[in-house]
């Protein structure tokens, strides 16, 4: 049965934002993976956190307990990025863009397994993915009607777009990116706090007022031969 090309593939824009921002920023969205992973790293580095019950304490606490979690979504994007775990494509011969019908098509006469999903990918090809008892496989699907490559997307790309385990995979990657959203939100408004608060007129006075009276020990009164030394310098 032919299947008509979709006027507007959101699944396609949503995809777009997410690797090029809709701009063609692929390398921005890389750097970006990898300042995230810094920081994450970054974080631990600075020791076991105290627990309190404010902006930072919150912080600190959520990125030690849910590092496991948090951590899950950019460290495998950035694997993919190396594409540690991903096959090798093979080289697409540039052409007009192939019809996803024709694409599914193609792929359908040789794979008895359900088509899950369909979209354009690079020079012209599509990607076409399947389901099967035996698990999901991904074809690419050159311009001409050619499949090119039909292979598992692996264990990272599954972890990454949590396809691993059904529903509960997914359920489980969405709790990771509002575990994500959640500590750098906290991360930058306490960031904010701080800034506003030592640009406050004469706080930096303050601060180190109070360093000062921390370090310097406490006047005693004089006595014996130190108050006798006072006395004559005194007369």
């Amino acid at each position: 049965m032919p299947v008509a090309d979709p006027g507007l593939d959101l699944f396609a824009v949503a995809l777009n934002l997410h690797k090029h921002l809709l701009i063609g920023a692929g390398v921005l969205v890389e750097i970006a993976t990898y300042v995230l992973v810094a920081l994450l790293v970054a974080g631990l580095l600075f020791g076991l956190p105290r627990l309190r019950n404010n902006l930072r304490g919150w912080h600190r606490g959520l990125g030690w307990l849910g590092f496991p979690l948090i951590a899950l979504t950019p460290v495998t994007g950035l694997l993919m990025t190396l594409h540690v775990g991903m096959p090798e494509l093979p080289a697409i011969v540039p052409g007009e863009p192939i019809a996803l019908s024709r694409a599914i098509a193609a792929v359908s006469a040789t794979d008895a397994g359900e088509i899950t999903r369909a979209r354009r990918f690079r020079d012209g090809s599509a990607l076409v993915k399947s389901a099967s008892p035996e698990g999901e496989r991904f074809h690419v699907v050159e311009s001409d009607g050619r499949v090119a490559l039909t292979g598992e997307a692996g264990w990272i790309k599954a972890l990454h777009e949590g396809t691993w385990a059904g529903p509960w995979s997914g359920a489980l990657n969405l709790v990771s990116a509002v575990a994500l959203i959640a500590l750098v939100g906290t991360g930058l408004l306490s960031w904010w706090r701080g800034l506003r608060r030592s640009s406050r007129p004469g706080r930096a006075d303050q601060d180190r007022a109070r360093l000062v009276r921390g370090r310097t020990p406490s006047a005693r009164p004089a006595t014996g031969s130190a108050a006798r030394v006072v006395g004559r310098v005194r007369a």
